[in-house]
């Protein structure tokens, strides 16, 4: 995602976690924790072009920067415990209705 491409976001494998990318830095909000303050920071020298959370690990992600060159985070363990999705999914509707 390059700078002039704006604002990149995308949803992990679990259903209150989203990535929001933009220029060089990526935050990662867990939205059973909160819904302001991101649980994570990734920032890249380069600007991004892409990234992809990993859909069965989920304290890992991948990004891409402008230069082609993928890199691999591991995030906090906090990402991995793995939370009953209906959970969840209920939580999310949740929050839509505020």
């Amino acid at each position: 995602m390059a700078q002039d491409e704006g604002l990149d976001v995308k949803w992990a494998g679990r259903p209150m976690v989203l990535g929001v990318g933009w220029a060089n830095t990526l935050s990662v909000y867990d939205l059973m924790q909160s819904d302001a303050t991101p649980a994570v920071n990734v920032e890249h020298k380069e600007p991004f072009s892409s990234f992809a959370f990993n859909k069965k690990e989920f304290d890992l992600l991948a990004t891409a920067d402008e230069n082609g060159r993928l890199h691999i985070w591991q995030l906090p363990s906090s990402f991995k415990a793995v939370t009953d999705k209906q959970v969840e999914m209920n939580a999310l509707i949740k929050l839509g209705n505020i």
